[in-house]
């Protein structure tokens, strides 16, 4: 098992996913050159999007969260220092 967390970092929408995807699955999936993933126009590939559809149908999700990092702040501030503290007490949990 391999595990990955992917985090969209924004003050008002905080949002993580943290998954799990079998090793088998991932070692058995053909090697696609970087150049041939995606075309000048920034469409995907078949063959790429097939490849990325398997792992993410074989991939588990183990944690979804979105939240507001805004609590207790100056909603008046660009950015709050308290934003910091929200955040680490939330990824603390």
């Amino acid at each position: 098992m391999i595990r990955t967390a992917s985090f969209d970092i924004g003050k008002k929408n905080f949002a993580f996913i943290v998954q799990t995807f079998p090793l088998d699955v991932l070692f058995r999936l053909p090697h696609v050159y970087k150049k041939d993933r995606y075309r000048a126009d920034g469409s995907i590939m078949p063959e790429f999007s097939n490849i990325v559809e398997e792992i993410s149908n074989c991939g588990k999700v183990e944690v979804y969260r979105c939240v507001d990092l805004t609590y207790n702040c100056d909603k008046s501030s660009y950015l709050d220092p308290e934003t910091f503290h929200n955040m680490t007490d939330f990824l603390q949990e």
